[in-house]
C-alpha cells in the first residue's frame, strides 16, 4: 500500500479545493446530491495506485484518477462527461482523506497565491485565438476575485465564474460554462489574478497584412475626420453646403470599413443634423451640432492615442458580443420605441434581472435609411422574441424565466433561437416595488444619477439612467404650445420637485395617455423612465406606469402603445424618448455667468466661421480666459488663448474650447 499511499497524498491538495461548489460547476447540483444519495449505501472500493494515477474499482464500475488534474478522471461508463460514479469518488475520497489540518497545526494567513505565468504560457495553454478572446472578454468585464485557495474569480455581468487552484494550475481550472476546452473565461480569470497582482499582459501588435491594412486605414480615417470637422467650424456652422453633408455621409462609410463603428455612428448623426439645418427642419440645432463636432474630435484625438490598438469603448463594436449567462429570472417593465441621430430605429423591452440586480434589455432596431416604413408598433406585437413567449407586449409586462439566454456588456438580450422562454405570470405591484432602484426620495435619487453620469468619452448606456419614481404627490400638468411638450410636476415625501416631460409626436399615445389620467387615483403609483439631470433640476421621460395594487392583469400600463393589439398599426411611431433635446428656454443657472457668456461666444464665433475672429471677439475672449484662469479652469484657458493668438490651429482650439467647456458642465 505504500505507493497507494503515496499517490492519496499527493491527491490530498487537490481535494481541499474541491469543495459541492466546485463539484457542481464541473458536473451540475442535481448529479452531485444524487452522488451524495449513493455514497450513504456504498461499499469501499478497491484502491491501486499505477503511476500517477489512483484507480477506483466499484462493483459495476471503474474510475481512474489522475493525481495531475482531477478533471481529466475517466470512468468505465458510458458517460461523456463528469458521471455520477466520478463524483462519488471524490465524495468517498473526501471522506476518506484527513482533508483537514491537525489542531496542532497553526493556521496559515489567509492571501491570493503569487502566480507568475507569462504570455507564452497562456498561448501554450489556451491557444492564440482563445487567448485573444479572453482579452476582449475581459476589456468589456468587471471581474470580482474571492478567495485565497481556490481563487474564485465572478464575472457578475455574464453569471460566470471560474475557480483557480494552486494545486492543479491552469489544467485544473474550473469554469461554470461547462466548455471541456479551455475557454475565454478562464484566460480572463487568470489575467485578472495577474492583474490585481500588478502584472499587465498585453497582445503583441497585429502583423499581418490584413491587419496593418485596417490600422493604416483607421489612422488616415481619424486624419481625415479631424481636418473635415476643423473646416467645417472654419466655414461656419450657418454656411454649410450639402457638400458638407455629403463628406461626413462618406467619411462615415470609410469609417467603418476601418473597423471604428462608434466614430462611423457619430459622423452619420453629425451629417443627419447637417442635413436638417439644410432642410431648415425644426429639429435643427446649431447649439447641438456643435457640441457632437468638439465631442467627435475629442474622440478622434483619444482614438489617435491609443493607436494602433484602440479600446473598445473608444472604437466601438459593430457587432456585439453575447456571452451565455445560463438561466435567468427576469421582472418586465415596459417598452419604448426609439430613433437615434444617425438615422436607426426601433422597439426596446425592458426587464430587471433578479438575481444579477441589474437592469437589462431586449432590442429590435433598423437603419431608418434604408427603410422608412418600419414601425416599432408593428414588431411589438409580432411573435417573439423568444421560443416560448407570445409577442413582446407579453415579455414587457410579465416576469419570465429565460433558459440558455444570451446577453452582451450592455446588458442587452440576444433573440437566439437557443433561447427558451416561460411566462411565469404578468408582473405585480410587489415585483416592481421589491426593485432597489425604486426611489421615493429625490435626492437620493439625484445621487444615483450623478454617481452614474456620463463624463466625457466613456460610453453612455440609457440603461444607468432608469429608475422607478414613486410620486408621494401629483401637482400642476400643462401642455406648452411653444415647445409641444407636456410637463407635470411630481413630487417626494419632502415636497422636493421632479418634472415629467413628454414632448408631442405624431400620433403619439403616451402624451394622449398621461393628459387623460386622473391625479387623485394615482396614489403610490409608480413611474418608470429615464432620469435626465439639467443643472439644478431633475427631470424624467415616463415610459411606463406601475399600478399600485394586484390584479389579475399586469401592474405595468406601457404608455407608448395600446393596451390591446391594433386592428392597422401603420400609424407613426412616436420617438425616442431618450433622444428628446433638452428645453431650449430652461435658464441656465450656472454659478459662474461668464463662463456662460464664454459657451455664448465660442458658439457664435462657430456659427459664424473663423472669418469672425475680429478684434472685439478676441478681446471677448481674452477677458474670459483670464477668468477663466482665476477660477481654476487652466486647461480651459489656454485653449482659449491659442485661439485667439492663432498660434496653432485655431478651429481646433475652437473645437477643444468647446469640447472642455462640456466637461467642466458635467462635473
Amino acid at each position: 500500500m505504500a505507493g497507494t499511499e503515496d499517490v492519496l497524498e499527493r491527491l490530498q491538495s487537490q481535494l481541499l479545493t474541491l469543495d459541492d461548489d466546485a463539484l457542481a460547476i464541473a458536473s451540475s447540483k442535481g448529479l452531485v446530491r444524487r452522488a451524495y444519495k449513493e455514497l450513504q449505501k456504498a461499499v469501499d472500493p478497491d484502491l491501486q495506485a499505477s503511476g500517477d494515477c489512483l484507480t477506483l474499482t466499484w462493483p459495476d464500475h471503474t474510475v481512474t484518477l489522475p493525481t495531475t488534474n482531477l478533471l481529466a478522471a475517466t470512468c468505465t461508463c458510458p458517460a461523456a462527461d463528469i458521471c455520477r460514479h466520478i463524483l462519488l469518488s471524490y465524495l468517498w475520497l473526501r471522506a476518506y482523506l484527513p482533508t483537514s489540518p491537525s489542531p496542532s497545526t497553526p493556521p496559515c494567513p489567509v492571501s491570493i497565491p503569487s502566480l507568475s505565468y507569462t504570455l507564452d504560457d497562456l498561448t501554450a495553454w489556451a491557444t492564440k485565438p482563445t487567448l485573444r478572446k479572453g482579452f476582449a472578454f475581459l476589456q468589456r468585464e468587471s471581474p470580482q476575485i474571492e478567495g485565497s485557495d481556490p481563487i474564485v474569480v465572478r464575472f457578475p455581468q455574464v453569471n460566470l465564474s471560474c475557480r483557480y487552484s494552486q494545486a492543479t494550475g491552469l489544467t485544473g481550472m474550473l469554469c461554470a460554462c461547462k466548455s471541456r476546452q479551455v475557454c475565454a473565461h478562464q484566460v480572463a480569470a487568470v489575467l485578472a489574478i495577474l492583474r490585481s497582482q500588478g502584472i499587465e499582459l498585453t497582445l503583441p501588435a497585429a502583423t499581418s497584412k490584413t491587419d496593418a491594412a485596417i490600422v493604416t486605414a483607421a489612422a488616415q480615417v481619424i486624419a481625415h475626420a479631424q481636418t473635415l470637422l476643423e473646416q467645417t467650424v472654419a466655414i461656419g456652422l450657418l454656411h454649410l453646403s450639402e457638400i458638407t453633408q455629403q463628406q461626413f455621409v462618406t467619411l462615415a462609410v470609410s469609417a467603418q470599413g476601418a473597423k471604428l463603428p462608434r466614430l462611423s455612428l457619430v459622423l452619420r448623426g453629425i451629417a443627419s443634423d447637417i442635413d436638417q439645418q439644410l432642410k431648415r427642419h425644426a429639429a435643427a440645432d446649431s447649439d447641438r451640432l456643435f457640441e457632437r463636432l468638439a465631442h467627435t474630435y475629442a474622440l478622434c484625438a483619444a482614438l489617435q492615442q491609443t493607436a494602433p490598438v484602440y479600446p473598445i469603448h473608444l472604437a466601438g463594436q459593430a457587432q456585439s458580443q453575447y456571452d451565455a449567462v445560463g438561466t435567468l429570472e427576469l421582472i418586465g417593465l415596459g417598452a419604448y420605441p426609439w430613433r437615434t441621430a444617425s438615422s436607426y430605429g426601433g422597439l426596446t423591452v425592458l426587464f430587471w434581472d433578479r438575481g444579477g440586480q441589474r437592469w437589462c434589455s431586449w432590442s429590435e432596431s433598423r437603419p431608418l435609411f434604408h427603410r422608412e416604413t418600419f414601425q416599432p408598433a408593428q414588431i411589438y406585437w409580432q411573435p417573439g422574441p423568444w421560443e416560448g413567449i407570445a409577442h413582446p407586449a407579453e415579455a414587457s409586462r410579465s416576469c419570465l424565466r429565460l433558459s440558455y439566454a444570451r446577453r452582451n456588456y450592455q446588458q442587452r438580450l440576444s433573440n437566439s433561437s437557443q433561447t427558451v422562454g416561460v411566462t411565469l405570470r404578468p408582473t405585480q405591484a410587489a415585483d416592481w416595488q421589491s426593485i432597489p432602484l425604486c426611489f421615493e426620495d429625490w435626492h437620493a435619487l439625484r445621487d444615483r444619477m450623478t454617481r452614474t453620469q456620463i463624463i466625457g468619452l466613456a460610453e453612455s448606456n440609457p440603461l444607468e439612467r432608469l429608475a422607478i419614481l414613486r410620486p408621494h404627490r401629483w401637482g400642476f400638468r400643462q401642455f406648452d404650445p411653444v415647445q409641444q411638450q407636456l410637463t407635470w410636476d411630481v413630487f417626494d415625501l419632502n415636497d422636493q420637485l421632479l418634472q415629467l416631460r413628454m414632448r408631442f409626436t405624431t400620433d403619439n399615445p403616451a402624451l394622449a395617455q398621461l393628459e387623460q389620467l386622473n391625479p387623485d387615483c394615482l396614489s403610490d403609483w409608480g413611474i418608470i423612465g429615464s432620469v435626465e439631470l439639467e443643472q439644478n433640476s431633475i427631470y424624467c421621460h415616463p415610459i411606463a406606469l406601475c399600478r399600485a395594487t394586484d390584479t389579475e392583469q399586469s401592474a405595468i400600463l406601457n404608455l407608448h402603445f395600446a393596451t390591446k393589439k391594433p386592428t392597422n398599426t401603420a400609424a407613426t411611431a412616436p420617438e425616442s424618448l431618450f433622444s428628446l433635446k433638452k428645453d431650449e428656454t430652461a435658464t441656465r443657472t450656472g454659478s459662474v455667468p461668464a463662463i456662460i457668456a464664454l459657451d455664448i461666444t465660442i458658439q457664435r464665433l462657430a456659427e459664424r466661421g473663423m472669418h469672425g475672429l475680429d478684434e472685439s471677439t478676441s478681446q471677448e475672449l481674452a477677458r474670459l480666459a483670464s477668468y477663466a484662469e482665476r477660477v481654476g479652469m487652466k486647461t480651459l484657458a489656454v485653449a482659449i488663448a491659442a485661439l485667439v493668438s492663432h498660434a496653432h490651429r485655431p478651429p481646433a482650439q475652437l473645437l477643444k474650447a468647446k469640447y472642455l467647456y462640456q466637461l467642466y458642465q458635467q462635473t
